[in-house]
């Protein structure tokens, strides 16, 4: 028994002079591979973190934002240049518009010009149709007669001759 003591207090001394030798437990004088982190030390990582995805991000902000917004840059300018057009066409429309109106303008104040002097010469034609009527009433029966003799002969003399029927 003494031997099996003496075996197993040799073994156990071997054992903890080779587990100073190991190089994953921390010796005296080296620093240690396993040290826990303080509160610290994880918001300063964090902040530098941080700080170094703010600064990526702003610096791929500008050119991931022109991208994004190529397309719609892209018809804001298409639609700008379709109401250009549309405002050109609106313009020459308007002009044509108003030189319409002057020539309506100018034809309607023709036709009522036209229509004034037609009624002033129905006013005068109905004067001398009165007229008439009332120096026919103080000429002699014979002499209406003649008249109309006279006028149907002129009629006839100056109508066109009949056109003959099928």
């Amino acid at each position: 028994m003494k031997k099996v003591l003496h075996l197993t207090a040799l073994f156990g001394s071997v054992l903890l002079m080779s587990c100073t030798t190991m190089s994953f437990l921390p010796r005296e004088g080296t620093v240690s591979k396993f040290n826990l982190a303080t509160v610290e030390y994880v918001q300063s990582v964090s902040q530098a973190q941080r700080e170094t995805l703010a600064q990526e991000f702003s610096s791929q902000l500008g050119s991931t934002l022109d991208s994004l917004l190529a397309g719609d840059r892209e018809t804001v300018q298409k639609l700008a240049t379709l109401i250009s057009e549309q405002e050109q066409k609106l313009t020459a429309l308007s002009a044509e518009m108003d030189s319409t109106e002057a020539n309506v303008m100018k034809v309607s104040s023709k036709m009522l010009r036209d229509l004034a002097d037609m009624r002033s010469a129905n006013t005068n034609m109905q004067l001398y149709i009165d007229q008439l009527k009332g120096n026919m009433d103080s000429l002699p029966l014979n002499m209406l007669r003649e008249l109309n003799t006279a006028i149907e002969q002129y009629i006839q003399a100056n109508s066109p001759p009949p056109t003959p029927t099928e």
